[in-house]
């Protein structure tokens, strides 16, 4: 039975640049649990009735909405010449 001392296996300290990643690791996990999002509410998708042939007509479609006019021109310049 060889089994090694526990006492003199060498113990290494964690390096500072390890201790302080997983403290910033710890501390925007506990953040992000602090501030998450709500979780969606689940959302069960229905199917649509499909379309009878007997069905009633489609209504027509609205007529566009009227546009603005246009600001802009291609023509030359209407500003009035001072004399």
């Amino acid at each position: 039975m060889n089994d090694p001392d526990p006492s003199r296996l060498p113990r290494r300290r964690p390096r500072t640049s390890t201790i302080v990643l997983t403290g910033v690791f710890l501390a925007v996990l506990a953040l992000y649990i602090l501030v998450r999002p709500a979780p969606a509410p689940a959302v069960t998708v229905q199917p649509l009735p499909s379309p009878s042939p007997s069905s009633s007509p489609a209504r027509p479609p609205s007529s566009p909405a009227p546009s603005a006019p246009s600001l802009v021109t291609t023509g030359p310049s209407a500003s009035p010449t001072l004399p």
